[in-house]
Formats: structure tokens, sequence, C-alpha cells
């Protein structure tokens, strides 16, 4: 924590990039940010990273890391904020640092296995990144991966059956959609309701 306090003191401070994000919609089109995923080293990469923006005039950085990369790297949210923090100071930044928690998704294999667990899973790993001051959290990713596992490879097997085998499956399917959209659903606003609260 003494090093997160520091970096603000020195002016290198947590921010969210929405504001950028809106600016940048209605004045500049065109413009993007680079978002960085560091595994490993990163104290040493995110200096590096630091130093070789403010030399080129980047601009914005995002500093990213995904709900699996903290699995496998062993990097948890506050020591990434903090070790990236320390490297803005070392490298004299001055001004806004974006830390994002990315795909902080829910786990499909693992949600329809034990929805509750896993929704308490996501909803613990949200609140250890915002503690961590990661003003960005992004979680679309469960609705575009169980998109792509449901009409993926099965779509031109499932459009050549007929019709009268279909409709009995659509009918079933579609009374567990309504409870899987229900869930996310349902998730998606208690973490809005905490988030905004």
């Amino acid at each position: 924590m003494l090093i997160k306090e520091i970096a603000k003191a020195c002016g290198a401070v947590p921010s969210s990039i929405q504001g950028l994000y809106e600016e940048i919609g209605r004045n500049y089109r065109g413009f993007t940010v680079p978002a960085i995923n560091i595994r490993g080293l990163t104290y040493d990469v995110a200096k590096t990273m630091l130093r070789k923006a403010q030399e080129m005039n980047v601009g914005a950085l995002i500093f990213e890391i995904v709900r699996s990369e903290i699995g496998y790297t062993k990097q948890r949210p506050l020591e990434y904020a903090t070790t990236i923090l320390a490297a803005a100071v070392k490298e004299g930044l001055e001004g806004p640092v974006f830390i994002q928690g990315d795909h902080f998704q829910l786990v499909r294999k693992s949600y329809l296995s034990d929805s509750d667990a896993e929704t308490e899973y996501v909803k613990g790993l949200i609140t250890e990144a915002i503690d961590a001051e990661f003003y960005n959290i992004d979680e679309e990713q469960y609705i575009y991966s169980t998109r792509k596992k449901g009409l993926g490879p099965l779509k031109k097997r499932w459009w050549d059956l007929p019709l009268e085998v279909r409709r009995p499956i659509m009918k079933e399917l579609e009374s567990k959609l309504e409870v899987i959209i229900a869930r996310v659903r349902s998730f998606i606003l208690t973490i809005l309701s905490y988030i905004f609260s």
C-alpha cells in the first residue's frame, strides 16, 4: 500500500479510462489506446513500456491482466497494480495510470456446473481488483465465448435439421436460455449496483 500512496504523491494516479474513451468517441475518431498484458517481469516490462511510450509521445496505455493470467502468473490485483505504479514512479510518469481487469468473466463450464460459486468468485475478484484500484473492469467475454461455443461448430448442422426435429429442441432450449439470461442479467445488475453504491 505504501508504494501506491507514494505513486499518487508523485503524480502517478490510478484512473478510469472511461472519460478518455468518451472524449475520443466525440472528437478523435480512429484514436486507439494500446493495452498491454504483462505476464512476467512486470516491473521491468512496465518500466520499458512507459519509457518508450513517453519517448514516442504515445499518450495513454492500459496495463491489463486477464482472469486466467492472475491464476497462472500468480499476480493478484494488488501486486499487479502496485508493481505498475512503482514502474510509473521510476519512469517519472505524472498523470493517469490505467489498470484494467480484463475478461473477468464467468467461466462457462464452471458457471453451468455451479452458478452460485462461479458468480461469487467473479464478484470477489472484481471486489479485489477495485480495492487494488483497478478502475477499469471488462467482463463481456462470457457472452462472446458462450455464443461462439454455442453457435460456431454446430450452426451448419443445426440449420440442416428438419424443422419438425428443431422445433421441440428449440422449445426446450428457450426455457433454459431464459434461465441463463436471467442469471447473467442478475449478475450484471448485482455488479453494477455494487460498483455504483
